[in-house]
């Protein structure tokens, strides 16, 4: 599970978010959308422990991050949008090097990383060069990297940007079987991964949110029949100043 509690980032005199609540359960993928520059980022960072909270509570699976940080992180999986892949690594290199970083034994980390290539369908893949994967199976690396910990929480930013359609088909299916164990966070802008995915929806404007709830619920309160439109409407509001 994950609970933010009134939580807000403060960078000086920008605001990156403002009083920010919401929870996101085990065994569902809630969406965290809104347009550029909306905070999405810092909340991700926030949850993934790079970023300590200016105020607010944080909590995963009960570990407050601003009191417990290692045991949170231990327990979180996180792949970001263009996060740096070693490109003269080899995967399966790769993938034991992140798995040290863990602390694995040589035994763990072996078996780890073959169950993570295979959530990933990577197996065929663990002695090509990163340098030459296409953007999809880089994807597949940077998920494969979060999970060899084995992971409660999965951070995912941007998971399918820049997917081609067979792709995307492909890594939903793979974000679907990763759902049942785990409490998956997915921030996109894509309006057809929040359809196929998610159960939850949290749309933040301007470091705040601004809507919460299921597809259903949101469409209709907001008077419009899709999510898409929903997402636009909050999209061109006017922006009272920067965030991240």
């Amino acid at each position: 599970m994950i609970a933010l509690e009134n939580v807000s980032k403060n960078y000086g005199t920008s605001r990156g978010c403002s009083k920010i609540s919401f929870k996101a359960f085990s065994g569902e993928v809630t969406a965290l959308v809104g347009p550029n520059g909306a905070g999405k980022t810092t909340i991700l960072k926030i949850l993934s422990g790079v970023l300590l909270p200016s105020g607010g509570r944080v909590l995963i699976d009960n570990y407050d991050i601003s009191e417990y940080p290692v045991e949170a992180r231990e327990i979180t999986g996180s792949m970001f949008e263009n996060a740096p892949l070693y490109n003269d690594m080899t995967v399966s290199e790769y993938l034991f090097f992140v798995a040290g970083m863990h602390g694995l034994s040589k035994k763990k980390a072996r078996i780890s990383i073959a169950e993570s290539m295979e959530i990933c369908k990577l197996a065929d893949s663990s002695n090509r060069l990163i340098a030459v994967l296409s953007r999809g199976y880089r994807q597949r690396v940077s998920l494969a990297q979060a999970l060899l910990h084995k992971p409660s929480v999965l951070i995912l930013d941007e998971p399918t940007a820049g997917l081609d359609p067979l792709q995307l088909e492909e890594f939903r299916n793979i974000v679907l079987s990763l759902k049942n164990e785990r409490t998956i966070l997915l921030s996109t802008h894509i309006m057809q991964e929040v359809e196929s995915l998610c159960n939850e929806i949290v749309m933040i404007h301007q470091g705040v949110v601004v809507e919460q709830g299921n597809i259903k619920d949101i469409c209709r309160r907001n008077g419009v029949a899709t999510i898409e439109r929903a997402f636009l409407s909050i999209a061109s509001r006017p922006s009272k100043g920067d965030h991240n």
